[in-house]
């Protein structure tokens, strides 16, 4: 489903939206939580998962992200998962997580802590954002870069990244001159 609330044209990235023959197959709702509920199942039955992805005309689904991960930089919609997939194949780099920080302009920035998979010498930011540049659109590549030891995690064994700082005082910005 797209931006618009219609269906998103092949190739353009939407949220995917699920229902099934009978009502309440799916998801009947969030235990204690009617906000949740309402805001996942529509009025028409349809269970919107939170999910980003685009089909091809192929009738192929494409995942790249969930929407609470999406950000917005420089009007362009970036996939948080998708930039963390991309960087942790950088050598030495075990794990990363990217968090959405305020921009100067409005808007968001962003920053991608980093876990290191060796106890050597820590990458140097430069040289990550500069093996960025080939494999993502320069509005994708974050600004700001942290190190980290250990990622707090959820029981489902997912990056808390709510607590993860916002602060950009704390990391090297890539803008810094």
């Amino acid at each position: 489903m797209g931006e618009n609330g219609k269906v998103a044209p092949y190739g353009e990235l939407g949220e995917i939206q699920v229902r099934a023959k009978q009502p309440g197959l799916i998801l009947k709702g969030y235990f204690r939580n009617p906000d949740a509920t309402n805001k996942c199942i529509l009025s028409d039955g349809w269970f919107a998962t939170g999910d980003l992805a685009y089909m091809d005309e192929e009738g192929y689904i494409f995942f790249k992200g969930r929407s609470k991960d999406s950000l917005r930089i420089n009007g362009e919609n970036v996939s948080a998962w998708e930039v963390e997939r991309i960087i942790n194949e950088y050598p030495d780099i075990e794990e990363c997580a990217v968090i959405g920080v305020p921009g100067e302009l409005g808007g968001d920035d962003m920053k991608v802590f980093i876990k290191c998979a060796s106890c050597g010498d820590k990458p140097n930011p430069s040289d990550i954002a500069k093996w960025c540049e080939p494999r993502m659109a320069k509005y994708q590549i974050p600004r700001y870069y942290a190190f980290i030891d250990e990622f707090e995690k959820t029981e489902s064994q997912r990056t808390k990244k709510n607590d993860l700082s916002r602060s950009i005082y704390d990391c090297w910005d890539r803008n810094a001159k």
